[in-house]
């Protein structure tokens, strides 16, 4: 008999302080829900967890029910009914019971009301099968509730930030599922968490504290009694009584002591090095841009608080303003997200001269900018689609639509109407541009571009620019933060389950 198995996403990265709303719509490219074959067109073949999953259901000959694939960029909470509305979706594909779930969650959605989302919806998959086991795929940034752990069955996140093996946990998940559904595994979760509010800046897997950490897990990792271990980075932007690190060991035959056992002794290592993971480690704008002049090219520059993978709005000008000061020429730049300036631009004949204001549609405190007044021509217009190159989510579909490459003389803007992080060089490549030829690439990202544009040598720098995605936590109105929290209060270690 053909094993059934319901494989789908519904995936949010919640910073709680953008000002970005999250309605149903902000989950689909074209706000209507993908499902079934526009499913498969959009991500068979993609090296993400979801492709992972999908490559891994087709090894064991599952027939594959995809009810939906929802997921939204980083930004403010979205409510809990539109939560229940994609849940529903999920449910409704299942029919009576599927023989197994398979879930592409992000792991750190945060609902308006500050509770968990991954731990909604694993309660409405639970209260609907209570007996079909369920593989979880998360992102390295999850923050994990313990009903997270409790409900479901197996529990894998990415091992690398930048993401480079979103694929093989996807893999990891449902090869240990079906393990457990042959009989061969019986497995038994185990959460630590650790009362951290890191820096993302820090989290990187090949620094301390994670490149320990990581190296640890590893070693412990014998196939039976510690069958996999996932350590969890967390993401602080999403103000949640579980953000923060954790680590989670799926154990088998030494049962849950020795599951418990290995979570603490890897949570232990990154509480040994929790003093490095809260450092900002921020300079003034000026200051960067200055040690950029005196670098060989390419220069990558990494403007974080523009940063739309941690919920930034790529509408802020401060850095391309100081830029401009400092007299930098031979730039590209992006993606800059405006929809007004995008339908401004293709009004416009290719060539000819438009002066315009440039973003500044989400004002904040620290920004002193605002919308930048420019004046250039338009060199190239695209659909904005293209597939990443990698080796972040290598094979994705990326759609920004309707995008513009705007010449302002000293650089040349790539502007669309949807914003992407910067972790790509398909973003540039696609618009006919080289960032290899450039002095100076500008980006909106905070460490997934290091992969992305490591390709083309040279340097790189991380620009404190401000918006929704900086890393001054002091600024931020937290509420639902767990206590105690290091290094708001003393806190004694890590928690164990």
């Amino acid at each position: 008999m053909v094993m059934r198995v319901l494989l789908a996403a519904i995936r949010h990265e919640t910073n709680s302080f953008s000002p970005l709303p999250t309605p149903f719509a902000a989950f689909f490219p074209d706000g209507e829900p993908v499902a079934g074959a526009a499913v498969l067109a959009a991500h068979d073949g993609a090296k993400t967890a979801f492709g992972g999953l999908l490559d891994a259901a087709r090894e064991v000959g599952a027939a594959i029910d995809l009810p939906l694939f929802a997921d939204a960029l980083p930004s403010a909470p979205a409510s809990a009914a539109t939560l229940d509305r994609l849940i529903e979706l999920v449910l409704a594909g299942g029919g009576d019971a599927p023989d197994a779930v398979l879930l592409d969650l992000h792991g750190a959605m945060t609902l308006d009301d500050g509770s968990d989302g991954e731990a909604r919806i694993l309660r409405a998959v639970r209260a609907r099968w209570p007996q079909v086991p369920v593989a979880l795929a998360l992102d390295f940034h999850a923050n994990l509730a313990q009903d997270v752990v409790d409900l479901a069955t197996i529990v894998c996140g990415y091992r690398t930030y930048p993401h480079v093996d979103a694929y093989e946990t996807g893999l990891r998940a449902a090869r240990l599922l079906f393990a457990t559904l042959a009989g061969t595994l019986r497995p038994v979760v185990a959460l630590c968490r650790i009362p951290v509010l890191p820096q993302m800046l820090r989290q990187v897997t090949a620094d301390e504290p994670m490149r320990s950490a990581m190296a640890l897990a590893e070693s412990l990792t014998d196939g039976r009694d510690v069958v996999d271990v996932s350590v969890f980075g967390g993401f602080p932007l999403a103000d949640s009584p579980v953000t923060g690190p954790s680590v989670v060991v799926v154990g088998g035959g030494g049962g849950a002591a020795a599951a418990r056992k290995a979570s603490r002794r890897v949570a232990q290592v990154v509480w040994a090095g929790r003093a490095h993971l809260v450092d900002a480690g921020a300079e003034p704008i000026a200051q960067t841009l200055a040690r950029a002049v005196a670098l060989a090219p390419p220069v990558v520059l990494a403007d974080c608080g523009n940063n739309a993978g941690a919920g930034g709005t790529c509408d802020t000008m401060t850095v391309l303003a100081a830029m401009q000061d400092a007299g930098m020429r031979d730039v590209i730049a992006g993606v800059y997200c405006d929809p007004a300036a995008v339908a401004r631009l293709l009004r416009e004949r290719p060539g000819d001269e438009v002066t315009l204001a440039l973003g500044g549609h989400h004002r904040y405190p620290d920004d002193p900018v605002g919308a930048l007044r420019l004046t250039g021509r338009v060199r190239r217009v695209t659909d904005g689609r293209f597939h990443a190159l990698g080796p972040v989510y290598p094979g994705m579909l990326i759609e920004l639509g309707a995008c513009v490459v705007f010449d302002i003389g000293a650089a040349q803007l790539v502007l669309a109407e949807r914003r992407v992080e910067g972790f790509d060089a398909g973003m540039f490549t696609h618009a006919g541009l080289d960032p290899a030829a450039a002095r100076y690439v500008l980006v909106f990202s905070r460490v997934g571009f290091r992969a992305g544009f490591g390709r083309y040598g040279g340097h790189a720098l991380l620009v404190h620019g401000p918006g929704a995605a900086a890393a001054d936590f002091g600024r931020l109105p937290f509420r639902h933060l767990p206590q105690p929290l290091f290094p708001f209060q003393d806190a004694t270690g890590p928690i164990a389950d």
